[in-house]
């Protein structure tokens, strides 16, 4: 590459906030989902890997692929065994919500060193918290919120 199209990336940190619950709290108050939940991960994978798959978007389709299918040489019947998992997921995401009024989330973040990293490795975390609604107020001793840095890249273009 000729020194005129060179491409730089500049590196900055964001920090980020989540509202953590523990798998305690979530067990104590969804026992049965929980616990199905858990099964059906071990049964495919391990927690962390659907974690950092899952994140906070739609990346559940990018860990079905990666898993069993769409050019891996996976089957058909390896993508429903990871249905399961899906299905698990929502079942306790509802009755979460349903005894809690709270959305839960699960996420992974590997702690990079700086002074705002809270949380290393799997999290569950709450939407609905901090403006205190009705649900937030009911469950807030269970709650904290917990910082990490989150690098994000730029690339351009450099100029001459």
């Amino acid at each position: 590459m000729d020194e005129k199209n060179k491409i730089k990336c500049v590196e900055k940190n964001k920090i980020k906030c989540v509202d953590v619950v523990s798998n305690i709290f979530i067990k104590k108050t969804v026992t049965a989902e929980y616990d199905h939940f858990m099964k059906a991960i071990k049964s495919q994978t391990t927690l962390r890997t659907f974690a950092e798959t899952e994140g906070d978007g739609d990346f559940f389709q990018l860990f079905k692929t990666e898993m069993c299918g769409c050019g891996c040489g996976g089957s058909d019947a390896e993508a429903d065994r990871i249905d399961v998992i899906y299905d698990a997921r929502n079942k306790l995401k509802r009755a979460f919500k349903a005894k809690t009024g709270l959305s839960l989330s699960i996420g992974f973040h590997e702690r990079n060193g700086f002074a705002h990293d809270e949380i290393n490795g799997v999290y569950f975390s709450v939407d609905g918290v901090h403006q205190l609604t009705k649900a937030g107020k009911r469950c807030q001793k269970n709650i904290s919120r917990k910082f990490f840095v989150e690098p994000v890249y730029t690339f351009y273009k450099e100029k001459k």
